[in-house]
């Protein structure tokens, strides 16, 4: 050994030295975390108004997430990435984003959450499903599965664990976008932003206890399997083209572009034959359990995977045929009950582009000024997302990228709209749908191409555009909750009613914000009476009591229920005027019809008993 390789040599227990960007970004996490738990004791849920949970989260919570982003992006502009340490971060993220709802309320969010923990609640009860009860038994797959995990878990409900659904849920969307994006990219920077961004985009709400969260997850899953051992290797050749495109310019144009894809496409991970087949012994069963878990996710599969093939991206050619072949015959024989009572309403919404009526939507010329500045921000952020998308696959093919396979899994899920309205939900789901890879294309912005060490710009830069994310998810994602979350006192109120109430009661609501059909659901019927709406019942004010025996005359027992939830709903989306409502609840409460059954500091529950039959409580 020479002189000069021995002074080089390193001491045989000499260790690593810690970059210090790398140690300033771990302080700037853990320093995080600790302004987010003082933030949480600070917050009076009381005080919350129109602008939901923003207009209550103290400067500590907002402090603790620009410490974190500081952290994230020092972190991922090393000369050397930390992944463990970006991987921290995205969880603090969502823990920051999904676990502060749960830790200060300590109910489940949403209503219509809650019917999932009825339906898994009929299972554990029954240990079957009843397709003739509801379309939630026609695609039970993720309710079985809910069951089965409760049961094992030595749970009574689903409640123990549903409300944590997000933050669970968003975890495993990384794991999956972390595959997906490695195979678009062998830049890591662009992939761990394209994660973070998408955490930061994902305001739809379609990520709680439901089975879209998870045939989404199982969704990312496949089309992952697809894109890294699946991928054509070859691009087809003019002849085969023209199999298909019989003009010759075209078929040119469109050998080029494979072509082009192709090259600029990271090379997919080393594998055998065999292993190949074990991973399609995985996606069959997902297909299987997709399709029976949910309505619109195997359309979204079927459409995907169709366009990987046609679009020369992935071998998986027969894939998109079985598909159609779990979903159709899932639909044909064991979803047979919900096609026969809603045919028309299916065939009915065939082809509505323009109908949008979802929670998510706010009509601003009648929901009050608060909740209007919400919407109008709601929609400037997705709109601000998509402008981020465009731009950075312009500077991803200026780099010489094209990104064939992220464009196409945009496109696809918004051509959709042409399909179905979906109950007017469409375009919520079909930009759930794309948005993993608007968040590729938001990342490639400041990440076109690799690059060589640390960018104090592109640093810079994570961090602002990161804030700005921030400030439209909190409005887009927080900004009804007022509306959204559920007081400990509404859960009791509704306890009460589904643990005792005679069976075949009817259960009369102002609206459907209220926590319902959770326990025991099927032996009741709820009836909301403000459902787009400005009048409580089409007769009017006057004959208020009239209107509602006359709709609980077939019942033993009816209740109305009024609750804070209702309220807020009333008020915030502006289904009728305040006054009307309080006239309404005086109306009830002056009855002798009606009789006061409980009451706490959020609700009162009022009961009617059928004197035809029928026991009050």
């Amino acid at each position: 050994m020479t002189t000069n390789s021995i002074s080089r040599a390193q001491p045989s227990g000499a260790t690593k030295t810690i970059p210090l960007g790398i140690t300033a970004s771990v302080v700037l996490t853990l320093c995080a975390i600790a302004l987010w738990g003082v933030s949480l004791s600070q917050v009076n849920l009381s005080r919350m108004d129109d602008y939901g949970l923003m207009s209550v989260l103290p400067w500590t919570f907002y402090a603790a997430f620009i410490l974190l982003t500081i952290g994230f992006a020092l972190a991922l502009h090393q000369p050397q990435l930390s992944e463990p340490i970006l991987l921290l971060d995205l969880g603090v993220l969502i823990l920051f984003i999904h676990g502060t709802p749960q830790l200060l309320y300590g109910t489940l969010r949403y209503a219509w959450a809650w019917k999932h923990i009825g339906v898994v609640e009929f299972i554990q009860r029954h240990g079957s499903i009843d397709p003739n009860v509801d379309a939630y038994h026609n695609w039970p797959g993720f309710f079985a599965l809910g069951a089965l995990f409760t049961d094992a878990a030595g749970l009574d409900s689903a409640l123990g664990y549903a409300g944590w659904g997000p933050a669970f849920f968003n975890l495993v969307f990384v794991g999956a976008l972390l595959m997906i994006f490695k195979t678009l990219t062998t830049d890591r920077r662009l992939v761990w932003l394209g994660v973070w961004f998408f955490a930061l985009t994902n305001w739809i709400g379609q990520d709680y206890f439901s089975p879209q969260a998870f045939g989404y997850f199982l969704y990312l899953i496949v089309i992952g399997i697809c894109l890294a051992w699946f991928r054509v290797t070859t691009p087809p050749g003019k002849l085969a083209i023209k199999r298909w495109v019989r003009l010759d310019r075209l078929a040119s144009r469109l050998r080029d572009l494979f072509t082009r894809a192709l090259n600029s496409a990271p090379p997919g991970p080393p594998s055998h034959p065999y292993q190949r087949v074990g991973m399609m012994m995985i996606v069959l069963p997902i297909l299987g359990v997709v399709a029976a878990s949910h309505q619109l996710t195997p359309f979204m599969m079927i459409s995907a995977l169709a366009a990987l093939v046609v679009l020369q991206i992935t071998t998986t050619r027969n894939l998109p045929l079985l598909m159609v072949v779990f979903t159709g015959t899932w639909m044909l024989y064991l979803a047979e009950a919900f096609l026969r009572g809603n045919l028309y309403w299916v065939v009915d919404s065939i082809g509505q582009l323009f109908q949008v009526s979802s929670p998510d939507l706010v009509d601003i010329s009648i929901a009050s000024r608060d909740q209007a500045v919400v919407a109008i921000v709601g929609r400037v952020f997705t709109a601000f997302v998509g402008l981020l998308a465009l731009l950075g696959g312009i500077r991803r093919l200026r780099a010489g990228y094209w990104d064939l396979a992220a464009i196409t899994l945009i496109v696809v899920p918004f051509a959709m709209l042409v399909a179905n309205s979906y109950g007017g939900e469409m375009l919520f789901r079909s930009y759930f749908f794309a948005l993993p890879f608007l968040a590729f294309f938001a990342g490639a912005l400041l990440q076109p191409r690799p690059a060589a060490g640390a960018s104090g710009w592109r640093t810079a830069a994570t961090i602002l555009l990161s804030g700005a994310l921030f400030v439209g998810l909190l409005f887009a994602y927080y900004g009804k909750e007022r509306m959204y979350f559920f007081t400990r006192p509404e859960v009791a109120a509704a306890q009460y009613l589904y643990d005792g109430a005679p069976k075949g009661s009817i259960f009369v609501s102002v609206t459907w914000d209220y926590p319902s059909l959770f326990h025991n659901y099927e032996y009741y019927r709820n009836a909301p009476i403000c459902c787009g709406s400005k009048q409580i019942l089409p007769r009017g004010q006057a004959t208020l009591v009239a209107d509602l025996l006359r709709l609980m005359k077939s019942h033993p027992v009816g209740y109305v229920i009024f609750s804070r939830g209702q309220r807020a709903h009333v008020e915030m989306i502006g289904l009728m005027p305040l006054d009307q409502l309080a006239m309404a609840e005086q109306t009830i409460r002056q009855s002798t019809e009606f009789r006061l059954v409980y009451q706490n500091s959020d609700a009162e529950i009022y009961a009617w008993v059928n004197p035809g039959g029928g026991v009050g409580k």
